[in-house]
């Protein structure tokens, strides 16, 4: 199973392929944002464009989590400051109607943007870096939101538990331990001799 513990080694990119996501951030940011933006509804995909923290929240977790990626990429961050900068992102896809491949696409979409960007700029650098690193950012997201997931569905789980013990209480089909229905704390009747 894949750990975003362990080691980073060939999944950093190299200096040259850092200084030119450090030139061209703006640019790919703008893109690679745009290109999150489609697997919304048209519709809402149109409001998420705002990205002002209160006015659109959702728009904002995007926009900032994307920017803190490309962020740790270019400083060369560890796996935790990825999964740090992912993890907001990758827990509003999980509450949303996303299935797993769905909530992580769109960070492949990081490649198409990037390459697009190589080649505006007849750039060579070695794209294999690039494949490497999106290649375990969607690993770690994956788990991201496996872990989201799986707590979304505990807690739905422990309130449906919760809720039914409310009710049968209620009904009064259930007691406290040490009370029975009679009201005569659990002591059996003793015989007398």
């Amino acid at each position: 199973m894949y750990s975003s513990e362990k080691t980073d080694s060939g999944k950093k990119l190299d200096a040259d392929f850092r200084a030119f996501l450090k030139e061209r951030k703006a640019s790919v940011l703008k893109k690679w944002f745009c290109t999150a933006l489609e697997s919304y509804p048209a519709d809402s995909s149109t409001s998420l464009r705002g990205k002002d923290r209160f006015a659109n929240p959702v728009g904002y977790i995007l926009s900032h989590g994307m920017e803190g990626v490309l962020d740790a990429l270019i400083e060369g961050g560890s796996r935790r400051d990825l999964d740090a900068a992912m993890e907001e992102m990758i827990k509003v896809k999980a509450v949303q109607d996303f299935s797993a491949s769905e909530a992580v696409s769109f960070i492949f979409e990081l490649k198409g943007v990037v390459r697009d960007e190589m080649a505006a700029s007849r750039g060579a650098l070695d794209i294999e870096t690039l494949d490497r690193a999106v290649d375990a950012l969607v690993l770690s997201a994956f788990d991201l939101f496996m872990r989201s997931r799986e707590k979304i569905y505990d807690l739905k789980a422990n309130e449906a538990r919760n809720m039914t013990f409310r009710l049968l209480k209620m009904a009064n089909l259930v007691c406290d331990i040490g009370e029975t229905k009679d009201g005569d704390n659990g002591k059996s009747p003793q015989k007398e001799r």
